[in-house]
C-alpha cells in the first residue's frame, strides 16, 4: 500500500520535460480518467503503439485479458492531461499502464491464442496453420491483420480458414469540410506511388452521377481523386461514390463493393461524383496536391505562425509527426485576427487496429509481418 502512495510521487521525478520516453510499464495500475478516447488493442505494446501515434496522447491505461470487473477487456485508454503526468494512479488488477516512446517499433510479430478480430474482412481461403495464415497476409499488400481458425474451431465449415483484413495505412482526417480562407495538404514525405509501372492512371470521374447501394464504408475525403485513391488502397474497394454537396454527408467518400459492377448502374445525382479503383497503373499523386477552401478539421498536434501555406507544408514534411495541415490564410474571412496566419500540424494513427478484440476459443490472430522486415 505505502508503493502506492508513494507512485504519484515517483512519476512526477519520472516523467521528463520532453516527455515520451518514459517506457516501463506499470502493472496492475490504473491511471483513471483523463480519457481522450478508447479503442481496442489485443496486448499493452499495440496500446502504447497507438497511444505513442495518437496526435494528443500521453499516457495510457491497458485492460489486459484477465480483467474480471466487467466485460471491457482489451480496452486501451488514451488519455492526457496539459502537465503530462496523470491525475490519479490506483491500484487496479487486470489493469497495464504506462507513457508514450519516443521511438518505437512497429514491428507487431505476437500471436494470440483464443483471440479473435472480428469485422474488417476482405477476403477468406482454406489454411493449414495460423502460421500459413499470417504468410499470406504478409505477402498480401492489402492485407493488415487475420484471424485463422483451427481444426477444432465449433462451426466445422469455418475450419482451418484464414480471414484477411484490413485498416487504413495511410492517414484520413477525422473531419473535411468546406471553408473559404483555407488550405489543406498532406506531408510530402507520405509514401509515393511505387513499381516500375509509368502509365497515369486515367481518372475517369463522373461528374453529377451516383454509384447507390454496395457501401462498406463512409470515410471523409478532399476531391473526387482523392476520393478515388482512397477506394484503391482498399483491398475491398471496386468503386466510389463522392459527394460535394452541403448536406450531412459533404465531402463524405462512399466505399463500395460489388463482385461484377458496370458503369451503366450509376444514375444522374448533382454534386456527386463517381468512378472505379484504378489498377495496373500510376495513380497521380494525390498526396501532392492543395486542397483550396478546405479544412482538414481536428487531430491538431502542434500550432505556429508562418507567412504563407508553402512555408506550412514544408514544416509538416520536415516534421516527422505530421502527417497534414491546415494553414489559415490572411483572408479567412473570422474577425478574429489571432486565428490568420496559422499553421496547423496534424496526424492521427496508422498502425494496424483491429475493428474489436474478443475472447473466442480455437481462433488464432495476428498480424502482418510486413512493418517487422521494413
Amino acid at each position: 500500500m505505502v508503493m502506492w502512495v508513494l507512485l504519484p510521487l515517483l512519476l512526477l521525478a519520472a516523467v521528463p520535460e520532453s516527455l515520451g520516453v518514459v517506457q516501463k510499464l506499470l502493472e496492475n495500475a490504473d491511471f483513471p480518467g483523463d480519457d481522450v478516447l478508447h479503442i481496442y488493442s489485443p496486448d499493452v505494446h499495440h496500446c502504447q503503439l497507438a497511444c505513442t501515434q495518437h496526435q494528443s496522447c500521453l499516457f495510457f491505461t491497458f485492460l489486459r485479458p484477465d480483467w474480471d470487473k466487467d466485460d471491457r477487456k482489451f480496452y486501451c485508454f488514451l488519455k492526457y492531461t496539459d502537465s503530462g503526468v496523470p491525475s490519479q494512479v490506483s491500484e487496479r488488477n487486470g489493469a497495464t499502464s504506462g507513457f508514450s516512446m519516443s521511438k518505437p517499433s512497429v514491428c507487431l510479430s505476437s500471436i494470440y491464442q483464443d483471440v479473435d478480430f472480428p469485422g474488417s474482412d476482405y477476403r477468406k481461403l482454406p489454411s493449414s496453420s495460423y502460421d500459413e495464415c499470417q504468410k499470406v497476409c504478409t505477402r498480401d499488400p492489402g492485407c493488415r491483420l487475420f484471424s485463422f481458425t483451427t481444426g477444432s474451431f465449433p462451426f466445422a465449415a469455418d475450419r482451418k480458414t484464414c480471414f484477411l483484413k484490413y485498416s487504413w495505412s495511410v492517414p484520413i482526417p477525422p473531419s473535411i469540410t468546406t471553408q473559404m480562407g483555407l488550405v489543406s495538404g498532406f506531408s510530402q514525405s507520405l509514401p509515393k506511388a511505387k513499381g516500375t509501372i509509368k502509365e497515369e492512371c486515367k481518372e475517369d470521374i463522373l461528374a453529377n452521377s451516383d454509384f447507390p447501394g454496395n457501401d462498406f464504408e463512409q470515410v471523409p475525403a478532399g476531391s473526387p481523386q482523392h476520393c478515388q485513391i482512397l477506394c484503391s488502397i482498399h483491398p475491398r474497394c471496386t468503386h466510389f461514390s463522392f459527394s460535394q454537396s452541403r448536406t450531412w454527408y459533404q465531402m463524405s467518400c462512399f466505399l463500395k463493393h460489388k463482385q461484377y459492377f458496370n458503369k451503366d448502374e450509376s444514375v444522374r445525382k448533382e454534386g456527386i461524383y463517381s468512378g472505379l479503383r484504378i489498377r495496373n497503373c500510376k495513380p497521380l499523386t494525390v498526396w501532392g496536391r492543395r486542397f483550396e477552401d478546405v479544412d482538414f478539421y481536428g487531430a491538431d498536434s502542434s500550432q505556429a505562425f508562418v507567412d504563407n501555406a508553402d512555408i506550412c507544408e514544408d514544416k509538416c514534411t520536415a516534421d516527422p509527426r505530421c502527417q497534414f495541415y491546415t494553414y489559415v490564410l490572411p483572408s479567412y474571412p473570422d474577425l478574429t485576427p489571432e486565428l490568420r496566419n496559422k499553421c496547423h500540424l496534424k496526424r492521427v494513427m496508422t498502425l494496424p487496429r483491429p475493428a474489436k478484440v474478443v475472447s473466442v476459443r480455437d481462433v488464432v490472430s495476428g498480424f502482418s509481418l510486413r512493418s517487422c522486415r521494413d
